[in-house]
Parts: C-alpha cells; structure tokens; sequence
C-alpha cells in the first residue's frame, strides 16, 4: 500500500484559512452578549428571552437576532446556515446553559409528560437529562462544522477535580465532576473568561472588563491558535479576530488573500518583458563597438 493522500506535512501550509469556533464563559451580566454584538455581520441565535438582547443593542451593535426557544428553532437555524446564502460572518449562540435549561423544561420534558402522563413535566428524569445532554452535543459540533466563525456563551459554574481543586468553567448540565462541559469545551478552538477588574482610567477607577485565553489558578482557558494574549482587556470580536490574523494570517471569510495573488499575477509577466528587453539591450554592439569592428576588417 502506498502513502495516503490524506497524510500531509506539518510544514506545508494549510489552503484553508480557519474559523474561530470561540466560546465564552462569566457570571449573568459581566457582559457577555454586548460582547457577541461586537461580532461583524453577527446572527445571534438568541436563547435568553427578548429583553436579554436589550444590552447588545444599547452598546451600538448592528447584528441581527434570531429567537431560539427550543431545539426545534435550533435546528432550523442550522439548516438556514448550512443550506443558504447567507450574508453572515458570525453565528453565535447566546447562550447554551439558558438553551439547555430552557429546552430540557420546554420541550423535553414536556414530551415525555405527554407520553406517559405520570411524568411530573417539571422533573425530569435521568432519560431527560441524557436527551437534553444529547440534543446540545449534536448541535454543536453541526455548528462548529460550519464554514462560519462559530461563537457561544455561557454561564459559569465550579467544579471539584479528582485531585481535590475547585476549578471554574462553562456552565452545562451532565455528569460528575463537569465531564458534559469538558467534552463541549473540546469541540472549540478557544475558550475564554470573562471577568472584571478595577483598573484606573483617566485618574478615576472604573470597572474594566478582561478576557483571560489561558488557563491560569481555577479558571480554564484555551487558544489553540496560540494567538492571544493570557489576559485581554477592553475584548471585543474584532479584536480577537486581528489577533488570530496576525498569528496565522487569513481567516475563513476573508478575501485578503486573493486580490494579492492576482496582482501578483498580472505583474510576473511584466517583469519577465521587462527582463528580455535588458538583455537584448545587453546584447545589441554600442557605436564604439561597431567601429573596431570595422577597422579591423579593413
């Protein structure tokens, strides 16, 4: 058997240029869906009620907004993005730990009562939850296979690691010791803090909002661009976009890359016309050179 095609080299560089598939965790009202309204033509997949959207809209953001109140609506959302023409660089699911709650209560649960009237359609049982831990995988590694810069939210939640630590992490419903977050968090690119500190502005202080890509103490973290800073104050979208740019050069969705190949193109062949007519200067006697050569023969 020969090499497969499909093994290729470290070293040769990558023909695709790669979508952020970023996800960001904080506590309720840090300030994470003005955040997502800082994404370029942005769709918000909005899964926190009508009045949570107020806070995007009230920083300037000019995304547009879908309402996602169930995994029904979700789906349709993928399919729009998945089949279309879509005008949009960004799709971001604001957020999945109010999705999941929602959903689990909603629709889920709801099923089963109508099923078997003797389920209580505000407990769930453990079949629920498995359903609900489901759904939210397959939806997300859809999402994230996409060729669309895929963003999510979420709450934050603490857990207890084997080795006795409390550690801080994207909150969703599922197993021990936040096994369903851990393998949610492995399908993104990057997953990021975010947080406040007091910083001085101006000789006053303010409250200035960070972003931390690194793990660092209790707080998990991730870049696996190696890009961006551990710590970013003042974050925005289009700052960590810039920031993965700079690092790996175009991303998915721009058009960078091919107005510089074609001038490059159209000049190659100026240049070589231009090299054939040095030489042939090259080649071509002088007046001096001509006039030995006249002498000589007589």
């Amino acid at each position: 058997m020969g090499r497969p095609t499909a093994i290729v080299s470290l070293d040769e560089p990558d023909t695709s240029p790669p979508w952020i598939k970023l996800g960001v965790y904080g506590w309720p009202g840090i300030g994470k869906t003005p955040l997502v309204g800082t994404a370029p033509k942005c769709l918000i997949l909005n899964a926190d009620g009508s009045s949570a959207i107020e806070s995007a809209r009230a920083t300037g953001s000019t995304a547009d907004v879908w309402a996602i109140n169930d995994y029904t609506d979700l789906d349709e959302a993928f399919m729009y993005l998945a089949e279309e023409d879509h005008p949009y660089r960004w799709a971001w699911l604001d957020s999945a730990t109010l999705l999941q709650d929602r959903a689990l209560l909603d629709e889920i649960t709801a099923e089963a009562h109508a099923a078997n009237p003797r389920q209580d359609p505000d407990v769930p049982s453990m079949k629920e939850y498995m359903k609900s831990q489901s759904r939210m995988a397959r939806y997300i590694r859809q999402f994230v296979d996409l060729p669309i810069h895929f963003g999510v939210s979420f709450h934050v939640m603490s857990h207890e690691t084997p080795d006795g630590e409390v550690v801080w992490c994207p909150l969703l419903q599922g197993g021990k010791n936040a096994e369903f977050s851990t393998k949610i968090q492995g399908y993104l690119n990057v997953i990021g803090y975010l947080h406040k500190r007091e910083k001085e502005v101006d000789g006053k202080k303010r409250s200035v909002p960070y972003m931390r890509f690194e793990s660092r103490g209790e707080y998990i973290a991730r870049d696996r661009f190696l890009a961006l800073p551990s710590l970013m104050a003042m974050p925005t979208v289009p700052k960590i976009e810039d920031a993965i740019r700079e690092k790996v050069g175009a991303l998915g969705g721009d058009d960078v890359a091919k107005p510089a190949a074609k001038r490059s193109a159209k000049k190659a062949p100026v240049k070589k016309a231009a090299a054939k007519k040095a030489a042939a200067r090259k080649s071509k006697p002088t007046k001096k050179a001509a006039a030995k050569k006249r002498a000589a023969k007589r």
